[in-house]
């Protein structure tokens, strides 16, 4: 009977682990709800941004910034904000105007830099910019396009989206400007493909 004594203490220790690794196990199961981390495997783990404004998103490039617009139907005031890769903060762009153009609407919308003393951005350095669309007054969805921004040293041409719903989600966002290093990238990427015959 005495040699049991060491295989009982044993089972104790073992079957004493296992729960207590059970126990650690639970909160992990609780919290991800049997879903692995990082979003939805479906979706390829892509993830959205709010719009701090509530308006519309316009991604650059792979998430170099994002444009939000802001629009009022009912009087057709605009507004645009740059952001930065995350949509939190306001990146402040050398920059004059912005224009946009909307489907079936010849007059262009041109939004003029907004200075803050709040922030200390001034009118040609600034991440706001205001103005008025009144063809666009009363509508609530239309599709439109960003003729041209430049932000962080590179310049996007002929960004495409829909408003409200901005163009996240919505593939390939634009194009940058021939000239410009992500353009430069780009160019030197598609050559290579050519050379060994392989697709990315």
């Amino acid at each position: 009977m005495l040699r049991d004594r060491p295989d009982r203490g044993r089972a104790r220790r073992c079957a004493g682990a296992c729960l207590l690794a059970s126990i650690l196990a639970l909160p992990l199961v609780s919290c991800t709800d049997g879903e692995p981390p990082g979003g939805d495997p479906a979706d390829g783990g892509e993830h959205a941004h709010v719009a701090p404004h509530g308006g519309a998103l316009i991604v650059l490039g792979e998430e170099i910034a994002h444009v939000e617009l802001i629009f009022d139907p009912g009087s057709g005031r605009a507004e645009a904000h740059i952001l930065d890769a995350h949509a939190e903060r306001g990146v402040p762009i050398d920059a004059m105007e912005l224009r946009f153009a909307a489907e079936g609407i010849a007059a262009p919308l041109i939004l003029l830099p907004v200075a803050s003393a709040l922030t200390g951005e001034e009118t040609g350095r600034t991440s706001h910019f205001a103005g008025s669309w009144p063809e666009l007054a009363g509508r609530t969805e239309f599709a439109a396009t960003l003729e041209s921004i430049r932000v962080r040293g590179v310049e996007f041409r002929g960004v495409a989206f829909r408003f409200p719903e901005g163009n996240e989600g919505a593939g390939k966002h634009d194009d940058p400007a021939p000239g410009d290093p992500e353009h430069e990238e780009h160019e030197e990427h598609d050559g290579h493909d050519g050379h060994d015959g392989h697709d990315h």
